[in-house]
């Protein structure tokens, strides 16, 4: 790991965003959670703050690091000299619960920007009492672990794992995470449960699973989904209103409405439906 140069503490955004991190991870709450953890007993030959900050920016600035280069950078900057056999035991379960929940304080402090109070009564007004994003990310592991945690993209990355997050964006917190191999299709880490009542749901074509929406809208849910290219709903209505030409949806596919559409904005009812299925006007 590098050592900051003198122009980088002189930097404001450099400086900004130190004082950003400190504010997030002060050094009491380090200590508090390392001890609560059972990753230290102890601040003598190890300060947790020093080894903290060193694990995430030396992995933060590369990809490549080994634990051998790794204890080799962290002599450079700790107060204590640690040998390489006290530096290697201390990559234990204790550190794992340490580091989960500095990571769960990151994710809780993420900054939003506050809804206006119009869409704050609109959301009341749907019953809808919280947004939830849900997305996914793949993060790169040593090719050892591919047994483990295989890739999708064994080719050019063998071992992955996928962190998979639940985020409430009104409440500013997280609901959940979960942690699998890489080679784990998006759909399954969403479970329909109970808890999706009265919750808006955004979530990517990794999620999209025409089943799991009508469950999600059984249990009292709402989502937001784009909709796959083969995708062709059955139209039942258009929910526009006002003055203006407006297409008599009833009954027509969502590809047959495509090529009339001047605006490229179609905001109707309709359902998934089988191609052969014709419904017939009573």
């Amino acid at each position: 790991m590098r050592t900051p140069s003198l122009e980088s503490y002189e930097n404001p955004l450099a400086q900004e965003m130190g004082q950003r991190l400190s504010e997030l991870f002060p050094r009491w709450w380090i200590l508090e959670q390392a001890k609560a953890s059972g990753f230290v007993e102890r601040v003598r030959n190890l300060d947790p703050m020093v080894f903290f900050w060193h694990l995430v920016l030396a992995f933060g600035s590369s990809s490549r690091l080994c634990l051998l280069q790794l204890h080799r950078s962290h002599q450079k900057v700790a107060p204590d000299q640690m040998s390489w056999p006290a530096f290697y035991d201390r990559f234990t379960p204790e550190l794992l619960e340490f580091l989960k929940r500095c990571l769960e304080r990151a994710m809780a402090r993420v900054v939003f920007e506050a809804l206006p109070a119009r869409a704050t009564e609109s959301l009341e007004a749907c019953d809808i009492r919280e947004i939830v994003a849900i997305d996914s990310t793949l993060i790169p592991l040593h090719p050892d672990l591919a047994e483990s945690f295989p890739n999708a993209r064994s080719t050019t990355c063998p071992a992955a794992a996928k962190l998979n997050v639940q985020l409430g964006l009104l409440h500013r917190a997280p609901r959940a995470f979960s942690i699998s191999s890489g080679k784990t299709a998006e759909s399954p880490l969403l479970p329909t449960e109970a808890w999706m009542e009265g919750h808006l749901l955004l979530f990517d074509l990794g999620y999209f699973k025409i089943e799991r929406f009508r469950e999600i809208d059984d249990s009292g849910g709402f989502f937001i989904s784009r909709l796959k290219t083969n995708s062709n709903p059955l139209l039942l209505r258009s929910l526009r209103e006002g003055p203006g030409n407006r297409i008599d949806l009833h009954h027509w596919r969502l590809r047959e409405v495509e090529p009339y559409l001047r605006r490229q904005i179609l905001d109707a009812e309709g359902f998934f439906a089988p191609s052969n299925i014709t419904l017939v006007a009573t």
